[in-house]
């Protein structure tokens, strides 16, 4: 018999690829909350590879702005080495997303991110380059 967790989150993706954009927002913080509070280990490791599968490598603009808005909504609240392990990589590939939506999304979602995943010095001057480069985007 499945979980409740299972059909929450087919009928979360669902909804995902039905609703409006402030349907899309709410499950994006739905799913943050899910995931920061699944405690088993497969279960969390499964959702956040269907986050990514999903929503970050999306063809639909709309679903690659969904998990923007999912990346914003996990800055504070699971463990930042999680969230670079899980998400960091594909949120910082929609920094140059042909979508200007896409790139406006991802600058006001970096501001929150910025100060999340501060400390290695790397990944630091990456968020610079990349403030700087988005700063003269004609968008």
């Amino acid at each position: 018999m499945p979980e409740v967790h299972d059909n929450l989150i087919d009928n979360c993706f669902s909804l995902i690829q039905s609703g409006n954009n402030h349907l899309r927002q709410s499950i994006a913080k739905l799913l943050a909350a899910i995931i920061v509070h699944q405690h088993d280990p497969e279960r969390r490791a499964n959702l956040a590879n269907k986050i990514n599968e999903e929503l970050s490598d999306a063809s639909a603009f709309h679903l690659r702005k969904t998990f923007i808005y999912f990346c914003k909504e996990c800055a504070g609240k699971m463990p930042n080495q999680y969230f670079i392990d899980n998400f960091y990589e594909a949120f910082m590939k929609l920094n140059d997303d042909k979508v200007p939506s896409v790139r406006i999304e991802f600058s006001k979602a970096l501001l929150d991110i910025k100060p999340f995943v501060d400390g290695e010095q790397e990944r630091d001057f990456q968020i610079v380059d990349i403030m700087e480069r988005l700063k003269d985007d004609i968008d």
